[in-house]
């Protein structure tokens, strides 16, 4: 019996010295698999950072070699499918075309309108040609010089207009490299707008929209990277990684509302189609002092329509053979159509026609008068002077120069339940900007309105 005993203990100590091997064995195999696949994940992340351009004169030697830089961050999925319909749009481009869709170059991280900035400095080492310059920091850029100097950026964003009323989600926000090729794409036909279904082609792409989800999209190469990582580690570690995801996730949205901080959670849409929640510099925010429609907005626009109405009857037979003239009565008309309705937002629209009206006539015998373009945050402020990127939004649209300086709130229609943006609403209005977006507001009203 002891020699059994014997025997069975020594069987014993045998069986746990080999258990202990094998969880020796299998923790090396792990922690050495886990080593590499993490390495296959940090390792290519950094050299690419290393590849890529840190400063505007790597930037340059860049574009020397490849008009087109796009770097994984700015890449929406797939950036070597993008870098290639870029390549492949500019080629037929009647003159330079340059893309810059990158992290802010360290050598400008501390400069005002850093896009605008790089796209000189760029331009003078370079020369004349189409520059589309975004950093992550923003806001874009686009310039044109020489052979491209005739590109109409209002193409562009009319397209964009068509593309985030007909967006998916409740607030679609159409991506800066969508903006890129449809400027590149109206670059080869400077003047004429995008076919509709060139347009569409475009929207239907993966990389056409932001995505609804507040985190960013990985590129492509990265995400087989992680499933590479996944894949070995996922069964052994699931727990800590949900865990973890869980708690970053609801700390998160936790900030995100308000309830950490609260800095963040004050931050409301822009309207359809303008919410991207701060991608870089714009102008800042005044308060909604003035962005209620004015009581009296229906007397004030019919003032207004009956003295452009009264100085259009007082031509002459050959001010009335001039286009400006035919556009002041197109304009007249549609302000005429509206008038009647009784509804507050047609109001201001009839107002808005009637002033366009007003300059038509003054820019009869007189090509250097500009036309009028009303402010896209509110039409109710002074003449649009300047172009600049809307902020929390992912397009550029003309503002009064006060709006300029500091954004005011976009113009609200009050309805029964709430004061409600006008860009909010499902009106030619809203789809127009009041003009702001489009070149003839008069001919969008009177095609809505038949």
């Amino acid at each position: 019996m002891p020699v059994a005993i014997a025997v069975r203990t020594e069987s014993r100590r045998r069986v746990a010295d080999g258990c202990r091997l094998s969880v020796r064995v299998l923790t090396a195999l792990f922690v050495t698999f886990a080593g590499s696949a993490l390495l296959a994940l940090v390792a290519p992340t950094a050299a690419a950072q290393e590849a890529f351009p840190r400063t505007i004169d790597d930037i340059v030697e860049h574009l020397r070699a490849d008009p087109v830089l796009i770097q994984p961050a700015m890449g929406m999925g797939d950036t070597r499918a993008a870098h290639d319909l870029l390549v492949d749009l500019a080629a037929d481009v009647d003159g330079p075309v340059y893309v810059v869709l990158a992290d802010t170059p360290e050598d400008l991280a501390a400069t005002d309108g850093v896009s605008e900035q790089a796209a000189a400095l760029l331009r003078s080492e370079l020369g004349d040609g189409l520059y589309f310059v975004d950093f992550i920091d923003g806001p874009r850029y686009v310039g044109a010089w020489g052979p491209t100097a005739n590109v109409d950026q209002r193409v562009t964003a009319e397209a964009l207009q068509y593309v985030v009323a007909n967006g998916p989600g409740e607030y679609p926000r159409a991506s800066t490299l969508l903006e890129a090729v449809l400027t590149v794409r109206a670059a080869a036909e400077p003047g004429e707008p995008l076919p509709v279904e060139v347009v569409d082609e475009y929207a239907e792409q993966p990389w056409a929209f932001i995505p609804t989800e507040h985190y960013e999209r990985a590129d492509a190469l990265a995400g087989r990277w992680v499933a590479t990582l996944g894949t070995g580690i996922a069964i052994l570690v699931a727990g800590s990684i949900m865990t973890g995801v869980v708690h970053a996730v609801t700390s998160r949205t936790t900030r995100r509302q308000g309830g950490s901080g609260g800095r963040d959670g004050s931050r409301t849409h822009a309207g359809r189609g303008t919410g991207r929640g701060g991608a870089g510099k714009t102008t800042s925010r005044r308060p909604e002092a003035d962005a209620d429609i004015p009581a009296d907005i229906a007397d004030v626009a019919r003032n207004r329509w009956e003295r452009a109405r009264r100085r259009f009857e007082n031509l002459n037979a050959r001010e009335l053979a001039l286009p400006p003239a035919s556009a002041a009565e197109e304009a007249l008309d549609a302000a005429e159509r509206v008038l009647e309705t009784r509804d507050e937002l047609d109001a201001v629209g009839a107002y808005v026609l009637s002033l366009q009206a007003e300059r038509e006539l003054r820019r009869i015998g007189k090509a250097n008068v500009p036309r009028f373009r009303p402010c896209f945050i509110n039409p109710m402020h002074p003449e649009a002077r300047e172009t600049v990127r809307i902020a929390g939004s992912t397009i550029d649209a003309p503002v009064c120069p006060q709006c300029r300086r500091e954004q005011g709130s976009f113009m609200v229609v009050r309805t029964r339940w709430r004061r409600r943006p006008y860009v909010e609403t499902n009106t030619v209005w809203a789809r127009t900007g009041y003009g702001a977006l489009v070149d003839n507001l008069a001919r969008h009203v009177l095609e809505n309105r038949r």
